[in-house]
């Protein structure tokens, strides 16, 4: 779990560096008890867009630090594919590796912290869910769309998403790497996707 506590620990102080709120949300979960899970996910770390991601150019230097970290952690992190819900093409285009929360290495029935990375040239479509949320972005650009408004983030940008808003994210020619904070229900049982006209 060592290598955990470090991790946190960066996203913390990549946090301060990105925007208050996010940080206080941040500050609230980092410290809940550890609580060891040992089952693995069966998924594997992101390889090639782990390796794609360090290439790029990332400020501030404390979103580097958390690249590393989560580069040099990464066969020790639980790593998901994406939601289930979502579009089968989409499932193997992106994962995520939560840190705290139901299922995280450590445990919060109210918070899920993790990491998330998306492939290039991807269109993540609009979904929504109970749970408020931060997106932080550390290494590569995308762009959201929350509600009737487009926002195009690179390193150290910050957007909450309000709960039940509908949001998606779109990548171009770089994958993107963020640290997701869910505040309130947690749950999936809600998580929705937008239909296709």
């Amino acid at each position: 779990m060592t290598h955990l506590s470090e991790l946190i620990e960066r996203i913390r102080r990549f946090s301060a560096d990105c925007d208050p709120s996010f940080a206080s949300a941040v500050d609230r979960v980092a410290d809940v008890e550890a609580f060891p899970l040992t089952e693995p996910t069966g998924v594997g770390a992101p390889e090639s867009i782990l390796k794609t991601l360090a290439e790029l150019q990332t400020q501030p230097e404390s979103a580097r630090a958390v690249l590393e970290a989560i580069q040099s952690r990464r066969q020790q992190l639980r790593w998901y594919p994406g939601p289930t819900t979502a579009p089968r093409h989409l499932v193997d285009r992106m994962a995520a590796a939560e840190l705290v929360g139901p299922d995280g290495e450590r445990h919060s029935d109210r918070d899920r912290l993790g990491v998330f990375v998306i492939e290039p040239d991807t269109d993540f479509p609009a979904h929504r869910h109970s749970a408020s949320e931060f997106y932080a972005v550390v290494a590569g650009t995308a762009t959201w769309d929350l509600d009737d408004e487009q926002l195009t983030l690179g390193p150290g940008g910050v957007i909450e998403i309000p709960s039940r808003a509908w949001h998606a994210i779109h990548t171009e020619r770089d994958p993107m790497l963020c640290c997701c904070l869910w505040r309130g229900n947690v749950e999936f049982d809600d998580y929705e996707f937008r239909a296709i006209e």
